[in-house]
């Protein structure tokens, strides 16, 4: 049986079909929830790879501020605003809804915060402090062969004995 092929319309309706209830408050099936009873939390209803195609899909279409807004697609990016004005008649007949919840801030701090640094291998690291360290020792290079060559030579004249046998 072949694959079957999810096109953006089919991604994005499927979705709003789920939600078809309007004006009334909707959980937000992009994050976590916490059951009230029980005090445990439960993973959101699409995962993070979904929300990604879902989120692709709706920028395509034009209804990107129909989904709402998570980790993929926040409020600033125009998650949960409503309609974008080119958008289609099809997609301005969908309803709009208020989600519940809203992700967290994203962090100002730690690794994640900025853009992860590349580390690289220790040589690459080291490599224009060696490069550095080289070049000066290739500018005294003479000298140092010409002392070499004194002390050896001075070395050889020391160790050498005075008789021929």
């Amino acid at each position: 049986m072949p694959a079957k092929i999810r096109t953006a319309s089919t991604l994005v309706a499927r979705f709003l079909e789920r939600a078809s209830t309007t004006g009334a408050s909707v959980p937000n099936p992009f994050l976590p929830q916490k059951n009230p009873h029980t005090g445990r939390w439960h993973a959101p209803q699409y995962s993070l790879r979904r929300q990604k195609e879902l989120v692709k899909q709706a920028r395509a279409d034009g209804v990107l501020g129909l989904l709402p807004p998570g980790p993929k697609a926040r409020r600033e990016d125009g998650a949960g605003v409503g309609l974008d004005p080119k958008s289609t008649a099809a997609a301005k007949a969908l309803p709009v809804l208020q989600w519940e919840g809203e992700p967290a801030p994203r962090s100002t701090t730690g690794i994640r915060s900025a853009q992860r640094r590349f580390k690289g291998h220790k040589w690459e690291r080291e490599q224009k402090e060696r490069a550095e360290f080289v070049a000066k020792r290739m500018a005294t290079m003479g000298e140092r062969i010409a002392e070499m060559r004194a002390a050896k030579m001075q070395e050889r004249t020391k160790t050498r004995p005075s008789l021929p046998f």
